[in-house]
């Protein structure tokens, strides 16, 4: 991935991805590139909607067949696998990203704190049933377990732990939409008695009642988690879709090849008491 400007264009940022350079510059128009040393071949361009002209670009990030594109305050999310033009368009749905109303430190080390918490929230991308299923399974879930979800989005992985299990289930969520959401979706789905989706953020959530976690975390999120996952019960689990605990080895790693998305998943199983690397 790259940076950079020319004199008679706007600033840009660009990632590389299956032979092609995604490009989004800071007026908002986003194009496809093709990898190729003779020169620039653009293979298609398009404007984000209503595009917030700024200073910068903020790079495009490519993950499980979608480019998610920052505008501002806004996020955009574009279905890119090979198949995508040949199914219908779903339905557009619009996420404000939660800033929260402090002065951005003039230099670093400034509000360092607001910073951090800043850089340790995370936006919802849903993950596929299948591989919800198979995180579930990879964690030996049985009836008389409890299963938390720490940022539990739209709640598929707390409502089918209690579908498929009929076990108990929490899920913890700072979105009120998707908590509301996802209580709908329980009761919907008959499984209301055995559900609870509470308003809360993740890191000041007790842990100690937990027989697993499931967690969709980056890296530095589940570092920060370590404290709380050191204080649940000997024998409970910890499943984590796509990213690792830093510096604690995993005890089981399985991939898994999505029919939803297309994209291959992996996933992480430790079991508690954690077992850090030795330095």
């Amino acid at each position: 991935s790259g940076r950079g400007q020319t004199s008679n264009a706007p600033m840009s940022a660009m990632v590389a991805a299956d032979g092609h350079l995604y490009l989004k510059q800071a007026d908002g128009i986003m194009k496809l590139i093709e990898s190729n040393p003779t020169g620039e071949v653009v293979k298609g361009s398009f404007v984000i909607p209503d595009a917030q002209p700024s200073a910068g670009a903020t790079h495009p990030v490519i993950a499980g067949g979608c480019c998610f594109l920052r505008d501002n305050d806004r996020l955009f999310c574009y279905d890119v696998r090979n198949h995508a033009p040949n199914e219908l368009p779903p339905v557009a749905r619009t996420i404000h990203l939660d800033i929260a109303n402090k002065k951005v430190p003039a230099k670093l080390g400034e509000g360092s704190d607001a910073m951090k918490a800043r850089t340790l929230r995370s936006v919802f991308v849903p993950t596929p049933q299948d591989v919800v299923d198979k995180m579930l399974e990879l964690a030996e879930v049985k009836k008389t377990d409890v299963v938390y979800d720490l940022g539990s989005g739209d709640g598929r992985i707390v409502i089918s732990a209690a579908q498929k299990f009929g076990c108990r289930a929490v899920g913890y969520e700072l979105d009120k939409e998707l908590v509301a959401a996802s209580r709908e979706t329980a009761e919907a789905a008959g499984v209301k008695s055995l559900v609870s989706f509470e308003l809360q953020d993740l890191f000041t959530t007790d842990l100690g009642d937990a027989d697993v976690i499931a967690v969709y975390l980056l890296p530095q999120q589940l570092e920060k988690l370590i404290p709380q996952l050191e204080k649940m019960k000997p024998g409970s689990r910890v499943i984590s879709h796509q990213f690792e605990i830093p510096g604690v080895p995993p005890e089981k790693v399985v991939t898994v090849d999505s029919t939803e998305d297309g994209a291959k998943h992996t996933l992480y199983l430790w079991t508690l008491p954690l077992k850090k690397a030795s330095k």
